[in-house]
């Protein structure tokens, strides 16, 4: 057997990152593996046996990215050292050639699964989101990337609960710009204060939804503006109501 090019990579990647270098290295001809501390060549599959032994989490501690873990996996299964995973009974299913590795149940009896097809030949098919209800599998969504699939099948899963996870964010988004434009000239306290104040807040709102929210001096200068207008009128509502008690 012979390693290919991408294979010995990877294979000095792991070496390298693990500190396993000083004994193991891959011969020029990718026919076996040298130990330079015995320095004897050995064969394949009992280096990198040798090697495996000593190999822990690919990805956090040698740096390796998806296709090189199965890259590595795949090695290992073609040496005998390790046998052929059977993906879909990790998964939540099959779909034609593509396992299910995720799925939201929304309780509508409309979920939606994320499915996988590496070995798909083009790669923008390669993911895949899907609607799964009584006749199966409806409206797929195809992506070349798992973090588009994903943000696809969390958008398609709020949809179908009707929760607005957009609008959601937006309104948290407006109301922290608008309380770090009150700490600029107001103690904490009193940021408190305006942010329980639900009439100062719709108008604060308001003035956000109206504002270039791209210019932060613009949008600071307004909710300070506001501010100073609401202030005085509610000093003005404070005194008539004094007026209205002392004629009393």
């Amino acid at each position: 057997m012979k390693l290919t090019v991408e294979q010995a990579n990877v294979l000095d990647k792991i070496a390298e990152k693990s500190g396993m270098d000083c004994w193991f290295s891959i011969t020029d001809d990718l026919t076996a593996i040298h130990d330079e501390e015995a320095n004897r060549n050995i064969t394949l599959r009992y280096g990198i046996g040798i090697l495996n032994q000593g190999v822990t989490d690919l990805v956090k501690d040698y740096g390796l990215n998806k296709h090189e873990v199965k890259v590595y996996h795949d090695l290992l299964v073609s040496l005998g050292l390790e046998k052929e995973k059977d993906m879909a009974k990790d998964g939540l299913g099959v779909n034609g050639k593509y396992i299910i590795i995720n799925k939201v149940v929304t309780g509508t009896g409309f979920n939606v699964v994320l499915g996988v097809n590496e070995s798909h030949p083009i790669e923008a098919y390669r993911y895949v989101t899907w609607t799964q209800n009584d006749r199966g599998y409806d409206v797929g969504h195809y992506f070349g990337n798992l973090k588009e699939a994903q943000e696809d099948m969390l958008e398609r899963a709020t949809d179908e609960m009707n929760i607005d996870l957009h609008g959601k964010w937006y309104n948290e988004f407006m109301e922290n710009d608008i309380l770090c434009a009150l700490s600029e000239f107001l103690s904490d306290a009193e940021v408190e204060e305006l942010r329980n104040d639900r009439e100062f807040m719709e108008q604060a709102i308001h003035f956000y939804q109206k504002a270039d929210i791209g210019v932060d001096q613009a949008i600071k200068d307004g909710v300070k503006e506001l501010y100073e207008d609401y202030k005085e009128v509610t000093v003005v509502e404070f005194d008539e109501v004094l007026d209205e008690i002392e004629m009393e």
